[in-house]
């Protein structure tokens, strides 16, 4: 299986989110390989620059990415997947993450825990940011 990801914006983190799938900088990659890490393959992908990147960004040069094929279960391997379908990530995956730059990337302790973060307003910062700047920037 390929993996094409078009870019429309980037505001410069290290994992980039589109419906579901996953990619990463190959920095974070080769932080990530000598971890044996489970619940994720690391994947090529082939990244394009939509024309309004391009007219918005003229001289943004983005980074080497890869395709992170998240296929681990949420709080059981290093990367995995919620009912909801949010990347869920291991302490040492977050510090990896962290270190490298998250960017605008909202995240959360995880399992949910009542009060510490409302779906509904998550999905309402994650909509408010795709319409500021492009739907490639979480």
């Amino acid at each position: 299986m390929n993996l094409v990801y078009e870019f429309d914006g980037w505001l410069g983190g290290c994992i980039v989110e589109g419906a579901w799938t996953y990619i990463a900088t190959n920095r974070v990659a080769n932080r990530l390989a000598g971890q044996s890490l489970t619940g994720c393959v690391v994947r090529d992908v082939e990244v394009l620059k939509s024309e309004e990147f391009e007219e918005r960004h003229p001289n943004v040069t983005l980074p080497e990415f890869v395709w992170l094929d998240v296929n681990g279960e949420a709080g059981v391997d290093d990367f995995g997947s919620d009912q909801s379908r949010m990347l869920v990530v291991s302490a040492r995956v977050f510090d990896i993450l962290r270190d490298e730059g998250l960017g605008p990337a909202l995240f959360e302790s995880w399992p949910r825990q009542p009060g510490v973060a409302d779906p509904e307003k998550l999905a309402e910062l994650k909509r408010r940011l795709r319409e500021k700047h492009g739907r490639c920037s979480d």
